[in-house]
């Protein structure tokens, strides 16, 4: 895709992380911002880098990446986002988002998507251009972020 970053605020699970890559992978996306922990552990000299347990579930994906930014937190993501001319698509429910069927995926965005517990933190959520919401049919409030991932992915 065209200039699409995919985000993952701090995503706790390395399988979680892993699938999303994968996924991205499988849909053609190939540009990656890993936000504070997610997917990352430090090496010996100190530096932020993927975890090598993440191959159990990306099955190679990470290879496939053409760009993968670490950002520690919301600030170093906005400054990202605001010098690459990049809007913020934040994925959660929320009440300003719109339907996923009524959005359409267009070339300099950045797809964030939230944490297991907490979804998409608060402060991406206010500096959020569009938030994007994966419409419900059943009882269950929410989707793991590997599945919702899955989802507004394939709308390529």
């Amino acid at each position: 895709m065209n200039n699409v970053y995919v985000a993952m605020d701090n995503i706790r699970s390395l399988y979680n992380v892993g699938s999303i890559m994968r996924t991205c992978s499988f849909f053609g996306f190939a540009k990656l911002i890993l936000i504070g922990y997610s997917g990352t552990k430090f090496n010996f000299k100190n530096e932020k880098v993927l975890h090598p347990q993440l191959e159990k579930t990306s099955l190679g994906a990470e290879k496939d990446m053409e760009e993968i930014v670490f950002v520690e937190n919301v600030e170093e993501l906005g400054v990202f986002a605001k010098e690459n001319n990049l809007k913020i698509v934040a994925i959660e429910q929320h009440e300003r988002s719109i339907k996923l069927s009524d959005w359409e995926l267009k070339s300099d965005c950045v797809l964030v998507f939230g944490n297991e517990l907490k979804g998409v933190s608060k402060e991406i959520l206010d500096m959020a251009d569009e938030i994007v919401e994966v419409e419900r049919a059943g009882n269950k409030t929410s989707l793991n972020v590997a599945t919702a991932a899955g989802i507004v992915l394939s709308k390529r």
